[in-house]
């Protein structure tokens, strides 16, 4: 029976069988209002394995923090099978602990725990990155999946090792990003280097004197401002001065020169969390965390090719 309905192409109506429950088939999620590549990336993939385990989904986008409370209000109201959350968008400390991430306070510790202790189909993203989970026992235990940042930090940090890079600095903005930095710091303090504080004044020596040097910028945006530097300083990235972002935006592949970065698999990330809550609703699974590992992405800020050259048919 089930072969022969495989054969014909058939697709369980997902809403009707949801409904007879008293409930809705929807996939509801929560993701930031972030116009650049890895959001759009895992609203891809969210939307490509939904559809291909036949399971409406709905996208709520949000950047403040009343839009996140907003989103858990409207659940209540809204027919729905299963809910993905993105980590909720906190202010950044200030000046001098901003080097650390925020806590969540006992407003978002209630909001996510009301709902999650009702709920199995629940399902967390990328909380270690944005947030301080120390004292958070119950809601590290909510089922979640994380890209892991450490993994990229030390990916940057054995790429300036396998091009002689004798100097690593790490360049950071006004969001910290600890986890991507310990990665980078770890590794070259593995090797025995030690991660210095840069200044354009040394950058220019460094370069002039021929020393192969490591430049780690936390973020993409932070690594476009860098090329600028440079280039007003007539350094040519990717000679003696080597150069890595973080998040692999689009641009960052169209850049003169385009920029060696980690790529986030967020579209990877949505195939995953599609399954995972479906599995919930289906099997009496365990919560449980999942690390997925980022890319490398070699470019010309290290002495790689231009890869979109042809695309330009010069």
């Amino acid at each position: 029976m089930l072969a022969t309905a495989q054969r014909l192409g058939y697709h369980p109506n997902r809403q009707a069988s949801f409904l007879k429950k008293g409930s809705g088939a929807t996939i509801l999620c929560f993701v930031p209002d972030v116009g650049h590549r890895v959001v759009a990336d895992l609203v891809y993939g969210i939307s490509e394995a939904a559809g291909e385990a036949n399971f409406p989904v709905n996208f709520f986008f949000g950047k403040k923090e009343e839009d996140f409370f907003d989103f858990f209000k409207k659940i209540h109201s809204v027919p729905h099978a299963a809910v993905i959350s993105y980590a909720p968008q906190l202010k950044i400390p200030e000046q001098g602990s901003h080097d650390l991430l925020p806590t969540l306070s006992d407003e978002y510790k209630k909001v996510i725990l009301d709902y999650s202790r009702k709920h199995s189909s629940f399902l967390l993203l990328n909380l270690e990155s944005n947030l301080n989970l120390c004292e958070d026992d119950e809601i590290q235990r909510i089922n979640r999946i994380e890209i892991d940042e450490q993994v990229g930090g030390r990916r940057v940090a054995e790429h300036f090792l396998e091009c002689g890079c004798e100097r690593f600095f790490c360049v950071s903005g006004r969001q910290r990003y600890p986890l991507r930095e310990k990665g980078f710091r770890d590794a070259a303090t593995q090797y025995g280097i030690k991660c210095e504080a840069l200044t354009c004044p040394l950058l220019a020596k460094l370069d002039k004197n021929g020393v192969k040097t490591g430049v780690f910028a936390e973020s993409d945006f932070l690594a476009y401002d860098l090329i600028g530097l440079c280039k007003e300083m007539e350094i040519a990235l990717g000679e003696n001065i080597l150069l890595a972002g973080y998040d692999d935006i689009f641009a960052s592949a169209w850049l003169n020169p385009s920029l060696t970065t980690i790529h986030q698999p967020t579209r990877q990330e949505g195939h995953l969390a599609v399954k995972k809550v479906i599995d919930s609703l289906t099997a009496s699974s365990q919560p449980s965390i999942e690390r997925i590992e980022p890319t490398l992405i070699v470019r010309e800020t290290t002495g790689g090719k231009r890869i979109s050259d042809h695309l330009l048919n010069i």
